[in-house]
């Protein structure tokens, strides 16, 4: 079977835009990828993060509301902003995989 390097490629190109300091375009690029798993999994419309649609994502994955609100406070933060510093991503990210984790345990 021959090796995927799709995902290879990806990890690159993520150090690239770390190394040049491109971190809200990073965040940008987690956020879409988690919406997109949302709506995929969850069948869940990612429009507006109502206190509904939070609701709903806890109550369907298991995470508790809030870990589910601290998520969302953090992806609005990103989507406002022009600019994230290198802490905000890190933090962003980890929120990111930690839902991704509790979802599949």
């Amino acid at each position: 079977m021959p090796k995927n390097n799709s995902l290879d490629f990806i990890k690159t190109i993520g150090k690239v835009y770390f190394q040049q300091g491109q971190h809200t375009n990073i965040a940008h690029k987690k956020i879409q990828h988690l919406l997109a798993y949302i709506r995929e999994h969850f069948g869940l419309k990612t429009t507006a993060y109502t206190k509904d649609f939070k609701e709903y994502l806890a109550e369907k994955t298991g995470i508790p509301q809030l870990e589910i609100d601290l998520l969302f406070g953090e992806i609005a933060h990103a989507e406002r902003n022009t600019s994230m510093t290198e802490f905000e991503l890190l933090s962003l990210n980890q929120r990111i995989e930690e839902f991704y984790r509790q979802v599949k345990t």
